[in-house]
């Protein structure tokens, strides 16, 4: 079994780095261990636990910035931002993919894989509201990027570049981002039975309307059922959902709620079967989408993130349910398609999909065997792979920190 360690300073994480790299020795870096199973698997002989870099350490609700360790649980710093009325505002999931795991999601892995959730085509993603952070390279050097206001970034943003990095470049031990102000109320807008092209219509429609529409999702009509909400969940039948989410002050929803309907019916070019939801049971339908919770339910095995663009959403939905694969959901307005299946759906079927919208798929969850067999990330172009190791080379040349877990052979 690989040895854990669990550095509670900073002077600890850099020296067992320094150790490692001097004797090329490799480590796997995990926060609260919750999205362990995406990726290639990782072998190495130890494990460096960052739970323990935790808490915040500076919060300024006036000047809308906090600072944490990278080990905070994303539950803490929640807590702490509701009590002032605030929020991060790309919304993000807390997968807990790794069934083995405490499934505590870590401030610092959310950051290191770019999580962001269905408010993402709306706010932004987790890249776009990280500021600075303090972390350690694969040479066991500390060093620190960005600041406490956007203007401090100057040159090259690195905390863009650690953002989706996987933990392969560096270890970050101290985040700061951005926050806002939590919104008063939360509505959304049901729309029943659509197919995937009226859906992705009434999408397009809805996000580029000026209603603040802060969530747009499709989804399958086995998999609406599994909702906790009761009014998607006892439908007699497999209907589609499209579900459309505005926020704000309580005095505007009503009337941007009948615009957005008014949208909705224009865009469908018919009158479509609509239904509100309240406040409380739009909070669990949107946990619900941003968590995976309903494809977790599904039954199947394996997860797929495909990112497209939005206008080829209905063509590669198509393309899915050729495969027989049924059990999916629409996200970000139509911008990402999460999908279960089972094995026997081969990754160049699921990618062969996307035909030429120029997008990309990511095995979200699967076996640790099957992980190792497929480009779990999308295959890069010889340009870009080249790019990519000068890059992994620059910030770790001895590939000590979680070496190969986005590519084979990098």
């Amino acid at each position: 079994m690989p040895e854990v360690y669990y550095p509670d300073q900073s002077k600890q994480l850099i020296d067992l780095v320094q150790w490692a790299n001097a004797h090329k020795t490799p480590l796997a870096v995990r926060g609260g261990n919750s999205k362990a199973g995406v990726g290639r698997p990782v072998a190495a002989e130890h494990i460096v636990d960052m739970s323990r870099l935790n808490g915040v350490r500076d919060y300024n609700p006036v000047e809308l910035v906090l600072t944490a360790g990278a080990g905070t649980p994303l539950e803490d710093i929640e807590k702490v931002l509701a009590d002032k009325g605030q929020m991060l505002a790309f919304e993000p999931p807390a997968y807990a993919l790794n069934e083995a795991a405490d499934g505590r999601t870590t401030l610092g892995g959310v950051l290191a894989a770019n999580a962001s959730g269905p408010r993402r085509f709306y706010s932004g993603a987790a890249r776009d509201h990280f500021l600075g952070f303090k972390a350690v390279n694969g040479r066991g050097e500390a060093f620190k990027s960005g600041g406490q206001v956007v203007k401090n970034v100057t040159g090259f943003d690195v905390s863009k570049l650690m953002a989706g990095s996987w933990g392969t470049l560096a270890i970050l031990y101290e985040v700061t981002l951005k926050v806002i102000p939590a919104a008063k109320k939360t509505r959304t807008l049901l729309v029943f039975g659509q197919n995937p092209e009226h859906a992705r219509r009434t999408l397009t429609a809805a996000a580029s309307s000026p209603h603040g529409v802060s969530g747009a999702a499709y989804l399958a009509g086995d998999l609406a059922r599994r909702s906790g909400v009761s009014l998607i969940n006892e439908m007699q039948d497999n209907t589609p959902v499209t579900a459309l989410r505005i926020e704000g002050p309580a005095e505007s929803l009503e009337h941007r709620l009948k615009a957005l309907t008014t949208v909705v019916c224009n865009s469908y070019a018919t009158s479509a079967t609509t239904v509100e939801l309240p406040s409380s049971h739009s909070q669990t339908l949107w946990r619900e989408i941003g968590n995976l919770s309903l494809l977790k339910g599904s039954g199947q095995p394996i997860l797929w993130r495909l990112s497209l663009p939005p206008g080829e959403m209905s063509t590669t939905l198509h393309r899915l349910q050729a495969l027989g694969i049924d059990n999916w959901q629409v996200d970000q307005a139509g911008g990402a398609v999460w999908l279960a299946c089972g094995a026997t759906v081969s990754a160049d079927k699921i990618r062969n999909a996307l035909g030429r919208s120029r997008g990309h798929a990511t095995l979200w969850q699967a076996p640790a065997s099957m992980r190792a067999e497929v480009d779990v990330f999308q295959p890069q172009s010889a340009a870009l792979k080249s790019l990519t190791r000068r890059v992994k080379n620059s910030f770790d040349p001895n590939g000590i920190l979680n070496p190969r877990r986005m590519y084979r052979d990098i």
